[in-house]
């Protein structure tokens, strides 16, 4: 009886923890989707949230999805955004037709869970929603949450300004990879509640040019309302255009295909795969004689970003919207180990293009006298990490936190390994942590010559504060007091094999480089 007993209890338990089969089957205002199950959590994969932006739709706003009759597979990723071809995702063929998202949810019953909008990295030229180190399924089954991934359009096809050749007869829109961002994110308010969701609670989260979009996100006003909070990782400063910049590089990449003003109409026919290839080629050209520019990027003075973002921020843009926000120790390390020599050369050659590109060549002695070691490598790279990355965001904390609660973190892991290939905590790092995703190839590099166990336990500690902070705008989590930052005490909270308040730390850096230095935002 007693084994028997054991038995019925070990079914049940069994039964309980098996998902509901018939929930993989739900209704958007567009038509019925059917998902599948993977590492026990539900997840729809390679869902359309607008129509194919491909013929007369190139270069335009996405347009809304015509509804369907039937049941439609959701169970591969779709296609990704045109391209180079050292793209950083694995999943997915490149296709203008790229506008899918993905919905990762938790198999418990709970209702109004949570949900975590994640915009992917990549300089707005590389990446997809289907990264295998954006694999949502540990997420979700940690946090009760749900998780939307999804491509938008990067490079020439989502960032090219175009605005300047419009007329009676042709019109170009500007900043579509924003839009095909905003759509995402109101396909996800009106269909996510099928899904399990909770519209009135949808944190939007980023890294790198995603930490950018999201930025970019709360200074429009096109998305005002559409979400609740943010967490930007790992934004750079710099990364957005003017229309002037813009239509400068527009004129280039133009030049190089042999289009004019008289035969601009031909944009619309060139295959997809060209214009990415030019793009990459005047990257190349750009890089070479300016050094570390966007070329394709968010224009601001436009409709979509009146303002550039610090300053919308600073205005109150993003008003009563909670911020978690932080940069990585050693951001720009990883550019310096670029397999493109030209992408970061940490040489004092680089500092004076660097600092004659932002307007401030006249002050050049002034910033490297607060880097004691300075010409050596480690020290130029720890101030091109300053200026591009820890003062930017402590400048974007320090706006928000006088319009809503704003949390700041730095995160410092690094291992013997990586600290030997002079990565440390290089841009980038705390992906796999974020995600628990180390059967990821960088997640894989981290795990290498590492403690696992410590490294598994970090990543427990930084998944418990952002769902915290997606479910309740704070990210207290475990045994952690967080306290808010503001311009006075600065809180910040280091993420190493432990967890650190620290107040300002990197104060000396900050104070000498905004009497220095009036180009930052906000000064």
């Amino acid at each position: 009886m007693k084994y028997f007993l054991l038995f019925l209890f070990s079914a049940s338990i069994a039964v309980a923890n098996t998902p509901d089969t018939a929930a993989l089957t739900v209704a958007t205002r567009q038509g019925m989707l059917r998902g599948t199950i993977e590492n026990g959590v539900y997840v729809w994969k390679g869902v359309r949230y607008a129509q194919p932006p491909v013929n007369e739709l190139r270069f335009k706003r996405p347009q809304q999805l015509s509804k369907w009759e039937g049941v439609r597979n959701a169970t591969e990723y779709g296609n990704i955004a045109y391209q180079p071809n050292n793209r950083l995702s694995s999943e997915g063929k490149m296709d203008e037709d790229c506008l899918f998202l993905n919905v990762w949810a938790s198999p418990e019953k709970t209702v109004k869970k949570p949900v975590m909008f994640w915009i992917h990295g990549g300089g707005f030229a590389l990446g997809a929603g289907s990264d295998e180190m954006y694999n949502a399924s540990k997420l979700c089954a940690k946090g009760d949450v749900i998780v939307v991934t999804f491509n938008y359009r990067i490079g020439p096809l989502g960032f090219m300004y175009l605005d300047h050749f419009n007329n009676d007869s042709i019109q170009f829109e500007n900043n579509p990879g924003l839009y095909d961002q905003a759509a995402a994110l109101q396909w996800v308010r009106e269909n996510i509640e099928a899904f399990g969701g909770d519209p009135g609670n949808i944190t939007i989260f980023g890294e790198s040019a995603g930490g950018n979009s999201v930025l970019s996100q709360m200074a429009s006003p096109v998305s005002e309302g559409m979400f609740q909070k943010a967490i930007v990782q790992s934004a750079a400063g710099f990364a957005e255009l003017s229309k002037k910049e813009a239509e400068i590089l527009t004129g280039k990449f133009l030049k190089l295909l042999n289009i004019t003003t008289e035969n601009i109409t031909r944009l619309n026919s060139i295959p997809a795969d060209s214009l990415v290839k030019t793009g990459d080629k005047l990257f190349e050209i750009v890089l070479k004689n300016n050094g570390g520019i966007l070329t394709f990027a968010p224009v601001y003075g436009t409709e979509f970003l009146p303002l550039p973002a610090a300053e919308a921020i600073a205005n109150g843009s993003a008003r009563n919207i909670p911020l978690l926000i932080g940069t990585n120790k050693d951001e720009v390390n990883l550019f310096a180990k670029s397999k493109n020599p030209q992408l970061l050369q940490p040489t004092e050659a680089t500092v004076s293009q660097f600092m004659h590109k932002i307007g401030r060549a006249d002050n050049l002695d002034q910033l490297t006298s607060l880097y004691p070691k300075y010409p050596s490598p480690a020290s130029i790279l720890s101030m091109i990490t300053d200026v591009i990355f820890e003062l930017p965001a402590n400048e974007i904390a320090a706006f928000q936190s006088v319009f809503a609660s704003t949390y700041c973190y730095r995160f410092d892991w690094t291992s013997f390994l990586i600290r030997l290939i002079n990565l440390d905590a290089c841009h980038g790092m705390e992906l796999p942590f974020v995600f628990n995703s180390f059967h990821s190839s960088p997640g894989k590099l981290v795990l290498k010559a590492s403690n696992n166990k410590k490294v598994r336990h970090l990543s427990e500690k930084i998944q418990s504060a952002w769902l915290s902070f997606a479910r309740t705008g704070k990210p207290d989590a475990d045994d952690n007091f967080w306290p808010q930052y503001n311009q006075q005490a600065r809180n910040t909270m280091l993420l190493n094999n432990t967890f650190n308040l620290t107040s300002d730390p990197a104060g000396k850096f900050r104070l000498g480089w905004e009497s220095a230095l009036t180009g930052l935002p906000g000064n």
